[in-house]
Parts: C-alpha cells; sequence; structure tokens
C-alpha cells in the first residue's frame, strides 16, 4: 500500500518509502488574492467567449499565453502570471531548459461534467538537447476531490498503481508528461482553472530537481514550502 509520510512544514510523501519520485505538490504555492485574481480574469474571459475550446478535451477551452495570442493582454493581472512563472522555474531550479513550443503555456479551464483522459504527451522534442518534457501546473481554483490529476503508472507490469492526487486550490503540481502517464477526474462543482507552464529540459536535471523538492530540506529559494511526492508504488 501507498503511505503518507509528513515532510517538514507538514506536506505529506505519498508513495513507498524507496522509489524514484515522479512529480512533486507544493501545497499552497500561490496565496487565496492572486488565485483569487486570475480565476476572476479566465472566468470573465470564459463568459465573453474569448477563450479557445480544446477540442481534445470535455467541456475545457484555453488561452495560450505566448502575447500575441493572449486576450486582453494589457490587463493588469497578466502580471501576476509573470511573477508567477518567475517563481516556479526558480522553485524548480534547473538552469538549462527550453520552452515547450508544442502546447507553450496555457490557462486551461475545465467547466462541470469536463474530465481530462488518460494520455502521454510523447511527441517530439523541439529540442535535441532535451529528452524530457516538464509541465508545472498551478491550479488557481479547485474544489477539493474535483478535477483530480491521476499519475501514472509508468509500468503496468511491475506492479504500479495510478495515484490520485487531492490536490486544492494554490497547489503546484510539478510532473513529466512526456515520462508518466496522466489524466483527471471529473470537475463538480465550480470550473477548475489553473496556470501551466511547459518547459524541455533534460530528464537527469529533472530527476535531480524531483529528488531535492523531495527531500525534506526541500527548495533552497522556498525553504519552508511543504511538499508532496509521488513515487512509483510497487506494494
Amino acid at each position: 500500500m501507498s503511505e503518507v509520510r509528513e515532510t517538514r512544514g507538514g506536506g505529506r510523501r505519498v508513495g513507498p518509502d524507496h522509489g524514484r519520485p515522479t512529480a512533486v505538490v507544493i501545497d499552497g504555492f500561490l496565496g487565496i488574492e492572486p488565485c483569487r485574481q486570475l480565476a476572476d480574469l479566465a472566468t470573465e474571459l470564459y463568459g465573453a467567449q474569448e477563450l479557445v475550446e480544446n477540442v481534445f478535451q470535455s467541456h475545457s477551452w484555453f488561452a495560450n499565453l505566448d502575447r500575441p495570442e493572449t486576450p486582453r493582454p494589457a490587463d493588469a493581472r497578466w502580471k501576476v502570471v509573470q511573477r508567477l512563472h518567475r517563481d516556479v522555474l526558480a522553485t524548480l531550479g534547473i538552469g538549462r531548459w527550453g520552452p515547450d513550443t508544442y502546447l507553450k503555456d496555457f490557462v486551461s479551464y475545465l467547466g462541470p461534467g469536463g474530465f481530462v483522459v488518460r494520455h502521454r504527451d510523447d511527441w517530439r522534442m523541439a529540442s535535441p538537447d532535451f529528452d524530457c518534457r516538464v509541465r508545472c501546473n498551478v491550479f488557481v481554483q479547485k474544489e477539493p476531490g474535483s478535477g483530480d490529476p491521476c499519475l501514472g503508472p509508468e509500468d503496468p507490469a511491475a506492479g504500479a498503481r495510478e495515484q490520485r492526487l487531492p490536490l486544492r486550490t494554490g497547489d503546484l503540481l510539478v510532473f513529466s508528461p512526456s515520462m508518466t502517464p496522466h489524466r483527471a477526474t471529473r470537475v463538480l462543482g465550480s470550473p477548475k482553472i489553473m496556470v501551466s507552464f511547459g518547459l524541455e529540459v533534460e530528464r537527469a536535471s529533472f530527476e535531480e530537481a524531483l529528488a531535492r523538492l523531495a527531500s525534506p530540506a526541500g527548495s533552497p529559494d522556498r525553504p519552508s514550502t511543504p511538499a508532496r511526492t509521488m513515487a512509483r508504488d510497487r506494494s
């Protein structure tokens, strides 16, 4: 069985006692007020039909964060996203990386009844220097038990099982969508709104970052931040 382990700051380590982490969750990464601002912005854009429908998901819309494609680019609330991007990169601590030029960075709006089917982002990297995609998802509006990310298993034949992560508003999830199959449960109640940043990195650098964030010491840039990690469950 998976076990819940306490780490410094009240975070929880999810998974067996031993195993390489495949994802990290940092609880309460973004505060209540910036979450509210970004959720309000996404809700306004949805109501004004300024979001793009995601035809590959149910009840799903998004806005790209590339400035030429971003709706209402002069809105001051986008500066919150810019600061958030810097904070996420500083916390991840990977010095050499490239942008995910396929999915890019985006704001996602998943309405009631929406869900994400199980998949893996296995298309070719934009740069031959990198072999791992990374997604950093900050949930700016999410009800408990609604639209939960489910990760893995990487290797069902080895006895691993999918793990459901009961995240909340303000939480940050860092994982590799190219390494780990993933999906999300159905959204219940309020829409699930998240800001998603994508990177291409070297797999070794990503695994080092996960190991550091999963350690009791955490990130040197956010030393008191609680972290939960998901590792292979082989029990």
